[in-house]
């Protein structure tokens, strides 16, 4: 089992009223900072990653949305659910621009069928309790990257799962 340690430059949700640092800047977006400051800034800045450790709000996934628009290259990645039973990723179905996505999420993950309905093109998932990949045989089949932690070792992944993924070019497991 091994967690991702990012060294890239990124931002984390909520944006305003956070410290932030982009590129050598640190800044704080302010609570009266407009969506589209933030979005022009964070679009303008050499940021790779967009990370949460909670569901975005409306107003926080109208932002995301814009963002992923303009820069398609920035990887949204949600982490954490440290003592929760759950997390309930129903939400990245308001992600209608999001291609790239990092799952690093540790209790049980509820609608995970939703990664079917995302055209995705790098997918990450490094989940505890994930035991039936299946799922992964809707996946958007312009899939260039793909990546799972298998935590339970137990768990053997069937390639017909990801089989349809014509563009896939890289595979970790």
């Amino acid at each position: 089992m091994g967690s991702y340690i990012s060294t890239s430059k990124f931002i984390q949700l909520p944006f305003r009223g956070k410290k932030s640092v982009l590129g050598n800047q640190e800044f704080t977006f302010c609570k009266k900072s407009k969506n589209r400051e933030i979005i022009d800034t964070i679009i303008n800045s050499n940021i790779s990653h967009i990370q949460t450790e909670y569901e975005p709000s409306k107003e926080e996934v109208d932002i995301l949305n814009e963002i992923f628009k303009n820069k398609q290259d920035i990887i949204f990645r949600h982490y954490g659910g440290w003592g929760n039973d759950s997390v309930d990723i129903l939400y990245l179905s308001k992600l209608s621009n999001l291609r790239h996505l990092y799952l690093d999420l540790y209790p049980q993950i509820t609608n995970i069928d939703i990664l079917q309905k995302l055209e995705l093109y790098s997918l990450r998932i490094n989940c505890f309790n994930v035991k039936d990949y299946g799922f992964l045989k809707g996946v958007s089949s312009s899939i260039k990257d793909l990546t799972i932690d298998l935590e339970d070792k137990t768990y053997k992944m069937d390639i017909n799962d990801i089989v349809h993924m014509k563009d896939l070019e890289k595979l970790e497991i």
